[in-house]
């Protein structure tokens, strides 16, 4: 078990080691399993139409729609290749899909081709965790003890708008309040760390 993630519906979603993802019912049913990559899952996201997005150890992102319970898994919809280690973070923005990879980068994804439309890498910026603050914000958590701010608006390449040192200890998760996100902007977060 890799991580969980709660779907609108009330089902919920665990990724899995060995590239598994399972999807079971608000009761506790396995409703789907699928061998949705070649290594870990590190993360799900539910995306407004229902569709599903895996990052995973693999350096990919798949999007996924249609999986219900007894209906035969297809080939995901999408391929988003540009990493070459494991996507440990994504997030969805009104630009497009955020992601952030144990190889140091940051990139944006336009959602109608699957293409990289920005990246940004910075040396030691290992990504352990990021969260959307607003329409056009991201919040992204590293293994070199800063937290970095990122505008798609003004462009991923350009560096992050705000930079700041998060303690003594690695970041590997954090939140922010999802109301304050769809109506202007959260204006806290939460973290957690390895110490």
């Amino acid at each position: 078990l890799t991580y969980i993630y709660g779907l609108r519906n009330g089902d919920f979603a665990v990724a899995g080691g060995e590239g598994w993802l399972y999807i079971y019912s608000s009761e506790g049913k396995q409703t789907v399993k699928l061998r949705a990559h070649r290594k870990a899952v590190n993360r799900v996201l539910e995306a407004a139409d229902g569709s599903l997005f895996s990052a995973s150890s693999d350096g990919t992102v798949l999007r996924w729609k249609g999986l219900k319970e007894g209906q035969e898994i297809q080939e995901p919809v999408q391929k988003f290749e540009g990493h070459i280690l494991a996507v440990s973070a994504m997030d969805l923005l009104e630009a497009g899909l955020f992601t952030g990879s144990r190889d140091c980068c940051v990139m944006l994804w336009d959602l109608e081709t699957a293409q990289s439309i920005q990246k940004n890498k910075i040396l030691r910026n290992v990504v352990t965790a990021a969260r959307r603050c607003s329409a056009h914000t991201v919040v992204q958590a590293s293994e070199d003890l800063q937290l970095r701010l990122w505008d798609s608006r003004s462009s991923l390449g350009k560096g992050p708008v705000m930079a700041v040192r998060a303690g003594p200890n690695q970041l590997i998760c954090l939140d922010v309040p999802q109301a304050d996100a769809e109506n202007g902007g959260a204006s806290w977060l939460a973290c957690g760390s390895k110490g």
